[in-house]
């Protein structure tokens, strides 16, 4: 049939090679219509045919031809077309998850980013959803639930530990305190002042820690702690 029509109509290679790229040299949506045009004037209105000889999709063209014939161009709406996201479809989700995840955030220490910060992973969020009464059926995946909190500016990171102030106010009368008494102790002749470091834990027994003592005879001590069960603290 398409090598009848070519022939009845009288139409070279050269005409279908010159057609096809005038045609592709048109933006959408006038190409459809000048598929239509070209397939109503070349090939008698058949669709079919002009998936053979152009290689066009024979739905585009048909759609070209209505609109050639009609006049009424068809308007697309492809961002409609893509699957609407999750916090779309069910605003109560997002509403759940963002309640359980602030509590778990904080922002950039250094203020540089937007992003919130958490330490609660997407699993996590997923198994608290269904703690919290969401059925496992009307849930999205950990992977989606991940991709959702992505979206909504959550980043996992580990919380950072909370900066000791070095100083106080009172780090000042503390010392000064000190001095005070130090300075008494150093004066009287009846005070002895003992450096201890409470950090260090001390077995309880007779070890010998490398020290000396004064007497006719040696004083006899372990040589190794031994398991001791006592510590000082």
């Amino acid at each position: 049939m398409v090598k009848s029509i070519l022939k009845q109509n009288g139409i070279s290679q050269e005409v279908i090679g010159l057609v096809s790229r005038l045609v592709d040299s048109i933006p959408y949506p006038e190409r459809r219509i000048a598929m239509g045009e070209a397939t109503v004037t070349l090939l008698e209105g058949r669709h079919r045919c002009a998936e053979a000889v152009f290689g066009w999709n024979r739905n585009t063209v048909s759609l070209g031809i209505h609109e050639f014939k009609s006049g009424f161009r068809c308007v697309d709406n492809i961002a409609e077309r893509k699957r609407k996201k999750v916090e779309d479809q069910n605003p109560k989700l997002l509403v759940d998850i963002q309640r359980l995840v602030d509590p778990h955030s904080h922002a950039d220490c250094q203020l540089r980013t937007d992003l919130a910060h958490t330490n609660i992973t997407a699993k996590a969020v997923y198994e608290s959803l269904v703690e919290n009464g969401w059925s496992p059926k009307d849930l999205p995946t950990v992977r989606t639930i991940s991709n959702v909190l992505n979206r909504l500016g959550y980043r996992v990171r580990s919380v950072a530990k909370t900066k000791v102030q070095k100083k106080t106010p009172e780090t000042d009368a503390i010392f000064n305190n000190v001095w005070e008494v130090n300075a008494c102790a150093d004066a009287s002749e009846d005070t002895v002042r003992i450096s201890m470091d409470t950090k260090a834990v001390v077995h309880v027994g007779s070890y010998s820690r490398g020290g000396k003592s004064r007497g006719a005879t040696c004083v006899e001590a372990l040589d190794h702690d031994r398991r001791p069960k006592e510590k000082r603290v």
